[in-house]
């Protein structure tokens, strides 16, 4: 399933919606994980919402991510896009460090010969909740393809 037909699903909830593309080679350099998260910063707006990571080779989506989470007070709180894509992914087995997504994606990369990736983010409507606007894009991406994107364990 493409972006394209993923974001139609939400197209009423869309405020805005903008993409920037990663390359291996920049991770892979000497600052590479420092310019990603300066690109982060400089690119993708401090506020909650949506975020896909395209292969740029095949137009596989491999990963649907959302920040942004509803209080009891009904205000969308936690990380924004931006900080959710300079967060931790998860923790190395052995040292039990963390790996930041910029690290996180760099392997991801070279492990499966990527060269890039774009990453695709959306902003919503105010009042539209990220993880209802996730459930939507998730759904629609099983009922195509039968699982989840490669890089999605569970939903």
């Amino acid at each position: 399933m493409r972006k394209s037909e993923l974001l139609q699903t939400i197209s009423p909830l869309i405020a805005d919606a903008y993409s920037l593309s990663i390359s291996l080679a920049l991770l892979q350099g000497a600052q590479g994980l420092s310019e990603f998260n300066r690109l982060i910063r400089q690119s993708i707006e401090d506020l909650p919402g949506l975020y896909l990571w395209e292969n740029n080779d095949n137009e596989e989506i491999v990963y649907i991510g959302m920040a942004g989470k509803v209080n009891q007070e009904g205000l969308i709180v936690s990380h924004t896009v931006r900080n959710r894509m300079q967060a931790s992914r998860k923790k190395e087995p052995v040292t039990q460090k963390d790996i930041t997504t910029n690290k996180y994606l760099r392997d991801f990369m070279s492990q499966h010969e990527i060269n890039q990736v774009n990453i695709h983010v959306v902003h919503l409507i105010q009042g539209q909740l990220p993880s209802y606007a996730e459930a939507i894009l998730m759904n629609a991406f099983y009922q195509r393809n039968g699982i989840l994107p490669r890089l999605n364990k569970a939903f």
